[in-house]
């Protein structure tokens, strides 16, 4: 949820987990897709620490199933480009003289801070959210910002036809995505590269154009990618790549309320 700077590369250089998460199988597929949508123009997962697999979850390890596991489909996916980045969901022209002056841009700025940042940083961390633009935007198409000496401008798609509050679907402008928050998914329908991540069980039947999928997983990815570029329709080398819930061996909880709350009591 970053504005990216327009006509420049742009690249993630680490990232990092709130742990413990059984929830990580979601991220190599929103880099693969929301991420490259985005116009993400690399992702460096940060960082191996060992020739072998993890043996729990770190702050920054890739060396699991979970994630380097998922690398076959969704690394693929973001290099060829399945998705495109489609017309811009907003686009703001900055005058840089009222920059200097201080003056706000038009997007939400957005930082996700835990209590550890808080706590070393002091001060009232809480997102903004009152802004001309709903932070929803950032997933309904690129968002970009243009530094110029010209008159501060404000151009977004019809983000009210791209972004249903009521049944809390986002649509994206390359017509390839689509986020369904309050059921908990995001489903990609590329002629390549067709899935799904998040609590697919609750999905029930998601239906894409050449694929049907359904689990009875509460929770994970599924993904079906053409290994030899042809759409999957006349494919001959297709991947079905499919990852559940992220949980190391001996990893132990116990539930502590009646909304489904747990302690972890070993990882």
């Amino acid at each position: 949820m970053t504005a990216q700077p327009a006509d420049y590369p742009y690249l993630i250089t680490e990232n990092n987990w709130d742990n413990p998460n059984e929830y990580r199988a979601e991220f190599p597929f929103l880099v693969a897709t929301y991420g490259r949508m985005a116009g993400i123009d690399a992702w460096s997962f940060f960082a191996h620490s060992t020739p072998l697999w993890d043996t729990g979850m770190g702050v920054w390890n890739t060396a699991s199933p979970i994630i380097m596991g998922q690398y076959p489909a969704y690394a693929l996916m973001f290099r060829r480009g399945d998705v495109v980045e489609g017309p811009p969901a907003v686009q703001e022209t900055v005058n840089l003289e009222n920059l200097y002056k201080g003056q706000p841009i038009a997007l939400p700025e957005i930082q996700y801070k835990d209590f550890v940042w808080k706590a070393m940083l002091g001060g009232d961390l809480n997102v903004d959210f009152n802004s001309k633009i709903s932070p929803r935007a950032f997933f309904a198409g690129p968002v970009r910002l243009e530094f110029s000496d010209q008159e501060a401008n404000l151009k977004t798609a019809d983000l009210a036809k791209l972004i249903d509050e009521q049944q809390g679907t986002i649509y994206n402008t390359n017509g390839q995505l689509e986020w369904h928050y309050k059921k908990g998914f995001a489903q990609v329908d590329t002629p390549t590269s067709q899935g799904a991540a998040g609590f697919l069980k609750d999905a029930g039947e998601i239906v894409l154009s050449d694929v049907t999928l359904s689990s009875q997983n509460q929770y994970g990815t599924l993904a079906a990618v053409s290994l030899d570029g042809k759409p999957l329709r006349d494919s001959g080398s297709i991947l079905i790549q499919a990852v559940t819930q992220d949980k190391p061996f001996g990893y132990k909880t116990q539930p502590i309320d009646k909304q489904g709350g747990v302690r972890v009591t070993a990882l």
